[in-house]
């Protein structure tokens, strides 16, 4: 996927997970959370193709491997489970340009059950942008904020979170610039 090989890395993930499937009888919670994950990677990798059928089939499949497993956990460096599936719906979801459709499915997230920071402050990343493509800024600046309080190395590490920064200054209104514009420069981003 890195290379932009995204039909390839698509197939590959497909054909890993159903040789694995075949060999899971008696899935442990490891072997679900592997499984779950590469379907993960295919249907961002379908996405990234513009295939939705793909990556609803794989989205679905994750979704009984989430529901298999039961609860999300960080099994083999994962944070697989029933919400990290939701979030990679959220993830899907804005790459086809559906900021609504990505609201709904943040909204069902149980963020408190996510197993890892980082995962939790990717998708309020995610939630954000998809409030600001609504242009609801003063939810997408106040989700950026909440992912800053959560794992602040994401959001001043990651040049997409930066620029999200720089987007909701350069189109806020008047009623939420100020607060864009002082947040902004405890990040020591300017537009």
């Amino acid at each position: 996927m890195d290379g932009g090989h995204h039909l390839a890395a698509t197939d590959t993930a497909r054909g890993s997970a159903q040789r694995m499937d075949a060999d899971l009888s008696a899935p442990s919670p490891d072997d679900l959370s592997i499984y779950g994950s590469l379907l993960l990677r295919g249907a961002i990798a379908a996405a990234s193709t513009g295939n939705r059928h793909n990556t609803a089939e794989l989205l679905d499949e994750a979704a009984e491997a989430g529901t298999r497993l039961g609860h999300d956990a960080n099994h083999m460096w994962t944070a697989f489970g029933p919400n990290n599936v939701l979030c990679h719906r959220v993830n899907v979801a804005l790459r086809f340009g559906d900021a609504g459709t990505a609201i709904d499915y943040a909204r069902q997230v149980e963020l408190d059950q996510l197993p890892i920071n980082e995962r939790k402050a990717t998708l309020l990343l995610d939630t954000s942008r998809a409030f600001l493509m609504r242009n609801q800024h003063d939810r997408a600046l106040h989700i950026l904020r909440a992912a800053g309080e959560i794992a602040p190395e994401e959001v001043t590490g990651r040049p997409t979170a930066l620029r999200l920064v720089r987007d909701i200054l350069a189109t806020a209104p008047i009623s939420v610039r100020r607060e864009a514009r002082d947040y902004a420069a405890t990040l020591g981003v300017h537009a």
